[in-house]
């Protein structure tokens, strides 16, 4: 039974053929149905200068930094009473 062969013949290198063939089979549907498809169309996205500033170019305030520049300071911040204020 099992010993009438010898042992380097029961051990087998490498992948069995049917699961490697069936394997390639299926990779290869795979490919055939994506490679079939249409391309994906993505929607074209705006730039930031669409995005942020058009239509809003009357309210941009340009300063010259080799100029001195106002003097501008943080507005004043509401007090907060409770229990969650800060200390």
């Amino acid at each position: 039974m099992l010993l009438t062969g010898s042992v380097g013949e029961l051990k087998r290198n490498g992948p069995r053929p049917l699961p490697l063939a069936f394997s390639l089979l299926a990779h290869a549907c795979v490919l055939t149905i994506l490679a079939g498809e249409r391309p994906i169309q993505l929607p074209k996205t705006k730039s930031a200068y669409e995005q942020k500033i058009q239509g809003r170019e009357q309210k941009l305030v340009w300063y010259h930094f080799k100029e001195k520049l106002p003097e501008v300071k943080p507005t004043q911040a509401k007090r907060i009473t409770g229990r969650c204020a800060r200390k």
